[in-house]
């Protein structure tokens, strides 16, 4: 999916509505988007390998660490990797 970046100028309904429909959305967000808390829900609820692209503060957040990790998991239990590849540290 290709995303229109002017959308991510400090929009967050319009980025609330990307990373909705594709998780990875997020890696085109600004700074500020990348750092709030709904949008960073949201690209997560969709694909929680997105967390990657959080903020540090976000990544620091135990609550969405906890549901990125419970999503991971049960990906992996449909996919052939593991929970252990993935790192969620800066």
């Amino acid at each position: 999916m290709l995303f229109d970046l002017t959308f991510f100028k400090k929009d967050k309904d319009s980025a609330l509505a990307a990373v909705s429909q594709d998780g990875w959305a997020l890696a085109c967000a600004t700074p500020e988007l990348r750092d709030d808390l709904e949008v960073v829900s949201a690209a997560i609820a969709q694909n929680p390998e997105a967390i990657q692209y959080a903020s540090k503060r976000i990544k620091n957040n135990p609550e969405l660490l906890q549901e990125s990790e419970k999503r991971l998991e049960l990906i992996a239990q449909y996919d052939d990797y593991t929970i252990e590849e993935y790192s969620f540290e800066e």
